[in-house]
């Protein structure tokens, strides 16, 4: 029987990373906003997929200062599309707008989003440049609040790290098709680990509790791989000592026999994991709750650690910082 996947509620990944009130308590108290680049890159995601995108191929040479082949017009595919996601747009950029010091760089998206509105409700063509414009200024002004370089520095450095998380918990694939969640996860928590000034009940149980999972889910998988492999053993162990038995030949029900002892050490070393995993679930359960220790849950992990139960050595230091 294959091991269950572990039980942890799973939650819209980055939307719920960056959605989170305790992201922005803990953005409040290091002084700047929190991360709206998430938002952003929808935005001009949203807005790219309503037009046909043939259509600012001669804007985007004139840019570059080649030769200009297009009419200067964007081709809108879909005008319902784009005047949802320009009105969704006003409105979030209205929000952050009344919370800055500095509102030039917002009012400035503010004043092209009603201005391609405006051309779209008049029915009247969208120059490709005003899109580009727009799409532009939400991709390159990162550092909306006017923040000195020592606080932007660390809003960049958080940031980073709640993208990485939020890429994690979607099980992003790499290029090969591998799961890039172990190694995301990792980079998320090293750069945790090595920045004091980030360390935070909230962040700390939301990386350790994914990182916990993961851990879980690929021991699962190894799991069931290896189980399978045990019974495929011990079925061509009775195949191969009948065989033997029936030809009286004692090579072949030596063989046999080996191929049966290996099968049923496999199966004590996969008891010894289904002991150790039940164990993994406990401390997962106490992490679901946030009722726990970071040291003492590290020193647990740290009894569990082995070739059929690998722990991450980043997951045992992040669990460190945590005091209480």
């Amino acid at each position: 029987m294959e091991s269950p996947e572990p039980c942890i509620p799973k939650r819209p990944a980055l939307d719920y990373v960056l959605g989170a009130s305790e992201l922005s308590g803990l953005c409040a108290r290091l002084g700047f906003s929190p991360p709206i680049w998430h938002w952003t890159e929808m935005f001009n995601a949203r807005i790219e997929s309503s037009i046909d995108e043939a259509s600012l191929e001669g804007e985007w040479s004139r840019r570059r200062g080649e030769a200009d082949t297009g009419d200067g017009i964007a081709l809108v595919t879909d005008p319902a599309a784009l005047r949802a996601v320009l009105d969704e747009a006003e409105e979030r950029f209205q929000d952050w707008a009344n919370r800055a010091e500095n509102r030039e760089d917002f009012d400035g998206v503010i004043q092209l989003v009603r201005s391609i509105r405006e051309l779209l409700v008049g029915r009247k063509p969208v120059r490709a440049s005003l899109i580009l414009d727009l799409t532009g200024r939400m991709s390159y002004s990162r550092n909306w609040e006017r923040l000195p370089e020592s606080v932007y520095e660390r809003k960049r450095t958080l940031d980073h790290v709640s993208q990485n998380l939020g890429r994690a918990m979607k099980r992003e694939k790499g290029l090969t098709g591998e799961d890039m969640a172990p190694h995301l996860f990792a980079e998320a928590a090293q750069v945790y680990v090595a920045n004091d000034w980030m360390h935070d009940r909230w962040l700390a149980k939301l990386l350790t509790r994914e990182m916990l999972s993961n851990v879980r889910s690929s021991v699962a998988k190894s799991a069931n791989r290896a189980r399978r492999w045990n019974f495929g053993c011990m079925a061509v162990a009775c195949v191969v000592v009948t065989a033997g038995v029936l030809m009286a030949a004692a090579a072949v029900k030596a063989v046999g026999v080996l191929i049966a002892v290996a099968g049923a050490v496999a199966l004590v070393v996969d008891a010894l994991r289904i002991c150790d995993q039940g164990k993994l679930d406990r401390i997962i359960d106490e992490v679901q709750g946030g009722c726990f220790a970071g040291g003492v849950v590290a020193e647990r992990l740290e009894r569990l650690n082995s070739p059929r139960l690998p722990i991450p050595s980043i997951l045992v230091e992040l669990l460190r910082t945590q005091r209480c």
